[in-house]
């Protein structure tokens, strides 16, 4: 997945250096000046009051990396996951969790 086709309100995986990957909403994508520059990526963590810009190799899509990266047993990001999947199916938005 491209920088491009990520949009705001999408539910992806984050990575922050020291951290696990953790689920996000991207609340901004900045292609640079005239899409031009770097691209940056502001993610939303979901269950934690954080956000972060990220390059496009620090931001993976959720479905497709979920086996790869939803197999901690760490309390707080399992239920990181578990707002995220119902984020993805409708049953709740970002601004609620």
């Amino acid at each position: 997945m491209t920088a491009k086709s990520f949009k705001k309100g999408d539910v992806v995986w984050a990575k922050i250096k020291g951290f696990p990957w953790w689920p996000a909403v991207i609340a901004d994508v900045d292609n640079g000046e005239n899409g031009e520059g770097e691209t940056e990526i502001l993610t939303n963590f979901i269950g934690e009051f954080s956000h972060a810009c990220l390059p496009p190799d620090k931001v993976a899509n959720y479905k497709e990396y979920y086996d790869t990266y939803s197999k901690s047993k760490k309390k707080g990001l399992l239920e990181s996951i578990a707002v995220a999947d119902k984020i993805i199916k409708g049953e709740t938005t970002y601004d609620r969790n």
